[in-house]
């Protein structure tokens, strides 16, 4: 195996040459890729012990060149690696956490007054979310939310630091969207304080970048899927969705926002058009998260249209690749009191907030329609293909699908 093999070479080398930190901070990257390797094949030993070795090794180099962001970056990530270890078998969250906390503590402590401060922090900022998913799962909702603003402040942190990157202001929208999204069930006033902070980040944006058409896609999807009804804004959504595919005409996830979009307004004819193009041109990255997203509302807009077994068939595609190696979030995975839902009828939008309400304190609603198996398989935990797709992918599961009485359906 070839990092097996390279891994070999570069300890051989910092053997022969102590005095090079160079090879020292190969190998460190050497043993992390090798670590990523073993622990996909299940040697949660030999990849906790790579881990262990590159995140120790960046650490002492970290010490020795404070001025070097890489190095915090190979430690952030090789650290993570040997956190999210204890996710697996055996799972112990607990000593996660503990973890974490550690990681995240040598990230927040770096002085806000280092040049290229935003980069330094960077690496630790997938942590938060991560964290966070496991907090809820662990029914500390108040926790979770919590560790969650922790990663919104460091977020906008870096995007007032950098105004000009459009990157890091549309990452600080996102991460307000999705503070939001997580708050709404038990705080609504305070979810709608963050929905109204993501809005005016997104016209901001709107203003700034207008020939950005990611920026135009994030904020079509946050006002066609927001629950709080004095911000969602289906009209709306659609024209910025339009602007999009009219920016970049060559991007199949902007044909996919467009279908969410049309989705959410109830058009599924038009919506199918588009999802199905927008599949058909690879978008959602062929097998990832995105892919998983337009396949659900592929199914909705199938089931709107009176599809019953078409809709079950892309279900079926959805769950497919769940319980694949594209597993990427704790949130996609459905928890024993969570499910899938594909509901047929519609509420008009002032019964949103009421009905996410419900939705949370019963666990699993009235109408439940259908359920992605998922119960007793090992969970793998891994960075998402765009941390906006995990956001629309969590808005999708638990705001998107619609409320109403019909028949189950048997996947």
């Amino acid at each position: 195996m070839f990092r097996e093999e390279a891994v070999t070479v570069g300890a051989d080398l910092v053997r022969r040459c102590p005095e090079s930190d160079k090879f020292r901070t190969s190998l460190a990257a050497y043993r992390y890729a090798l670590a990523l390797e073993y622990a996909d094949r299940g040697n949660t030993r030999k990849a906790e012990e790579l881990y262990r070795d590159s995140f120790e090794e960046s650490q002492h180099l970290m010490a020795k060149y404070p001025a070097d962001s890489v190095r915090y970056g190979y430690y952030a990530t090789a650290r993570r690696g040997h956190a999210l270890l204890r996710l697996t078998n055996p799972q112990n969250p607990a000593r996660y956490l503990e973890e974490v906390n550690a990681l995240l503590q040598t990230g927040e402590e770096i002085p806000k007054d280092r040049a290229n401060w935003s980069a330094f922090v960077e690496p630790f900022l997938q942590n938060y979310w991560e964290a966070a998913e496991v907090l809820e799962r662990l029914g500390r909702q108040d926790a979770a939310v919590a560790m969650h603003a922790r990663g919104v402040r460091l977020l906008q942190d870096i995007s007032d630091r950098n105004p000009s990157d459009c990157s890091a202001r549309r990452s600080a929208a996102v991460g307000r969207h999705e503070q939001g999204q997580r708050r709404w069930a038990s705080d609504p006033d305070g979810a709608g304080r963050e929905f109204r902070l993501t809005r005016g980040l997104f016209d901001s944006l709107i203003l700034d970048f207008p020939q950005d058409s990611h920026v135009w896609m994030l904020y079509a999807t946050f006002l066609a899927t927001c629950p709080d009804p004095n911000i969602r804004n289906l009209s709306r959504a659609e024209k910025y969705a339009k602007e999009a595919v009219a920016r970049n005409p060559k991007d199949a996830d902007a044909q996919g926002v467009l279908g969410i979009c049309l989705c959410e307004a109830g058009k599924y004819a038009e919506a199918h058009k588009e999802l199905k193009g927008c599949l058909e041109r690879g978008g959602g990255r062929a097998e990832g998260v995105g892919y998983a997203l337009y396949r659900c509302y592929l199914a909705q807009a199938r089931w709107g249209l009176g599809d019953r077994d078409g809709a079950k068939g892309e279900l079926r595609k959805v769950s497919a690749v769940l319980h694949g190696e594209w597993l990427v979030s704790w949130e996609i995975w459905a928890a024993p009191d969570r499910s899938w839902r594909l509901i047929e009828g519609t509420d008009p939008p002032s019964r949103r907030k009421e009905a996410a309400c419900g939705l949370k304190k019963q666990g699993i609603p009235e109408g439940t329609c259908g359920t992605v198996p998922g119960n007793g398989r090992e969970k793998k935990v891994r960075s998402g293909d765009a941390g906006w797709i995990l956001t629309l992918l969590s808005v999708c599961l638990d705001n998107a699908n619609r409320l109403g009485k019909c028949g189950e359906v048997t996947l």
